[in-house]
């Protein structure tokens, strides 16, 4: 992919977001072909765009959501900081060019993990995690299909993110069985969808700890602070403007949002 792609690529997406109209996939010369590719894209727009990051999604963490996107393995695009809120949330439908939400568990790092040569093993990436935060992640890409154009595209246009909902911060979180846990999405009063943590990846641990793998690879390093929310529990369920959806994390509390008009 030549330079004179990747800023078409980013130029559609910025034009997209501007302009709230969703585009037909990404020019032909910023299609990306390779995972390497789709962060290239991906990078560039953050840098482009000024919007700072609040922290990083883990997306397609099930072996069905990668195959009908058409990849082999996850990934990661960031969370923009204006796009993190606390629930109960209530964000302007008008903001999103299209509402469905994802119920996850989240991560808040408490220790800085820089990068470095050599790779950080399993236990100081969990010793990392300050907290488990129930999640609502809200999928909103700019695509006018998001399974039309696949992964690739899915990952240039920063996994789709469209929000981030954070629940109650939970410290004392390491006797939680997160992959055996219970999430339930309810929607106007009637659950839509369950799930649980072994959805993702047998255990939301396995994508915090795959996602700073990666990151690794990319010669990149995480901060304090940042979230990392690590794929849906319950599928993807869309929602409409003013209904109320509440994830139900049991023990660990609910999580709202209802999206105004």
């Amino acid at each position: 992919m030549t330079p004179e792609g990747v800023g078409e690529a980013v130029e559609a997406m910025l034009a997209a977001r501007r302009e709230m109209r969703p585009i037909p996939g990404l020019p032909e010369a910023g299609a990306p072909a390779t995972f390497d590719e789709a962060y290239l894209v991906q990078d560039a727009f953050v840098l482009r765009s000024g919007l700072g990051v609040g922290g990083w999604k883990v997306g397609c963490t099930s072996a069905a959501a990668q195959k009908m996107l058409g990849v082999s393995e996850p990934f990661f695009g960031p969370v923009f900081s204006p796009a993190i809120f606390r629930s109960p949330a209530e964000p302007s439908a008008a903001s999103f060019h299209m509402l469905a939400l994802e119920c996850e568990f989240a991560f808040r790092l408490g220790r800085d993990l820089p990068a470095r040569e050599e790779p950080y093993g399993r236990e100081r990436i969990i010793e990392s995690v300050q907290a488990v935060v129930p999640a609502i992640e809200v999928i909103s890409t700019r695509l006018d299909d998001f399974k039309a154009y696949g992964g690739l595209q899915i990952t240039a246009d920063c996994g789709a993110n469209g929000a981030l909902v954070l629940g109650q911060e939970i410290r004392d979180w390491q006797d939680l069985d997160l992959d055996r846990h219970e999430v339930k999405l309810v929607v106007d009063g009637l659950e839509k969808a369950k799930g649980t943590g072994v959805a993702v990846l047998g255990h939301p641990l396995n994508a915090l700890i795959w996602f700073a793998s990666k990151m690794h690879e990319r010669g990149r390093g995480l901060r304090t602070g940042e979230v990392i929310s690590t794929g849906t529990c319950t599928g993807l369920t869309p929602v409409e403007a003013e209904q109320q959806a509440v994830a139900d994390f049991g023990a660990l509390g609910t999580v709202e949002v209802k999206f105004r008009r």
